[in-house]
């Protein structure tokens, strides 16, 4: 559903380029309005739960008196005492479920440790291959339209994969467990970046501007590059986003107990903003001519990050 909301991209851009940013942040505007109100028009029918409370507060809490009650072990050099906030918030069996709970969820959240470096790939779809796609031949095209491709490219082969490809590989008894899948994921990714990478020399490569695309002669010229190159850099990014995130996720929620599923969410949250951060470093270095080795050097991290986490799937790190 995510995706489909992005394909509103295709009308806010053409509607940019034809009619103004007025025009489109209006629509925009008027799309999320309709969106709210239809939230709130649904609201009574929904199953809400009442609060039970903040598990990180409790978590907190659970640690300081196990950090406590381990201090006075040693000190007295017998068995653990319970202390007087011990006995009136918590029973050390409550304490024992707790800590049990925060492992369980740490280790689901370990599936989470390679996805800055996706997360980073995705970021550079808003900036990156929009600028590199303003120096190609666009043929009249807005250059942020050839971003709608990758939405697009998720709302054809996720229905694919999940529908026919892993009922297959099941069938067949074939090993596409969802470690294998954030694996794969990771290096479609990689050869996202690769493919971007060989692009990006291709640009320099070509007239008039050469390594210095929108800068010689008079005014802006793109260099003779077809913006269409770029279909299969967005596919392979869509499906990076299919195989790692959508398992990645699934994985760490399943795995998580109960009580810690916001958690593992809010984990997720934090390794994408890790990748934003990342992109943050990039965006320093991301200047002609030195795209082609940018882009290189994101692939380098992406083959390394995918070895290591397949190497760690084979050792049963994430099992």
């Amino acid at each position: 559903m995510i995706n489909v909301g992005g394909l509103a991209g295709i009308v806010t851009t053409v509607t940019e380029k034809t009619r103004g940013f007025g025009y489109a942040y209006l629509i925009g505007l008027c799309l999320i309005v309709a969106s709210a109100a239809s939230f709130q028009a649904g609201f009574t029918h929904f199953i809400t739960a009442p609060p039970s409370g903040n598990v990180l507060t409790s978590a907190f809490k659970t640690l300081r008196r196990r950090a406590t009650g381990y201090r006075q072990q040693k000190q007295i050099g017998g068995a653990r005492q319970p202390s007087a906030e011990q006995d009136s918030s918590a029973s050390p069996n409550e304490d024992e479920v707790m800590m049990t709970e925060m492992k369980a969820a740490l280790r689901a959240c370990l599936v989470f440790l390679p996805f800055p470096a996706l997360m980073l790939c995705i970021d550079i779809m808003d900036s990156g291959l929009v600028a590199q796609a303003g120096q190609m031949q666009t043929h009249g095209l807005p250059n942020d339209i050839m971003y709608n491709l990758n939405p697009i490219a998720v709302m054809v082969l996720l229905p694919l994969f999940q529908g026919w490809i892993y009922p297959f590989l099941a069938k067949r008894k074939i090993n596409f467990s969802p470690q294998h899948r954030i694996a794969m994921g990771l290096f479609c990714a990689a050869v996202a970046m690769g493919y971007s990478a060989g692009i990006q020399h291709l640009i320099y490569t070509s007239g008039p501007c050469f390594n210095h695309p929108l800068k010689c002669g008079s005014g802006d010229r793109p260099n003779h590059v077809n913006i269409g190159i770029q279909t299969p850099t967005y596919v392979f990014l869509a499906l990076g986003e299919i195989l790692a995130i959508v398992a990645g996720t699934e994985l760490a929620y399943t795995r998580a107990p109960e009580s810690m599923k916001s958690i593992v969410q809010a984990v997720f949250l934090l390794f994408s903003a890790l990748g934003a951060v990342m992109g943050v470093g990039v965006s320093f270095a991301a200047e002609d001519p030195n795209m082609v080795i940018v882009y290189g050097s994101i692939t380098g991290l992406l083959v390394f990050v995918t070895l290591a986490f397949e190497f760690a799937v084979v050792g049963n790190a994430f099992g």
